[in-house]
């Protein structure tokens, strides 16, 4: 994918993903007991809405970076 012409939808792709993830983490802590530890499904939703915001902030860097031809 070239980052320039095509942004647009892979920032929408991962603002629908961390969306997804935090609806997922929010229906799922209904139906889970209280606990006072970050479980495994806990630590692998963070780290999946960790990764999307990393990745939202590097494609919005490179979309914003000043990207030639010769560059890309």
């Amino acid at each position: 994918l070239n980052p320039v012409d095509g942004l647009g939808d892979c920032l929408s792709f991962l603002i629908k993903l961390i969306l997804a993830a935090l609806a997922f983490q929010f229906i799922v802590s209904q139906y889970l007991p209280n606990a006072s530890f970050l479980t495994l499904l806990d630590q692998y939703t963070f780290l999946v809405f960790t990764l999307c915001c990393v990745l939202l902030g590097v494609l919005s860097w490179v979309g914003s970076a000043d990207m030639t031809k010769d560059r890309t």
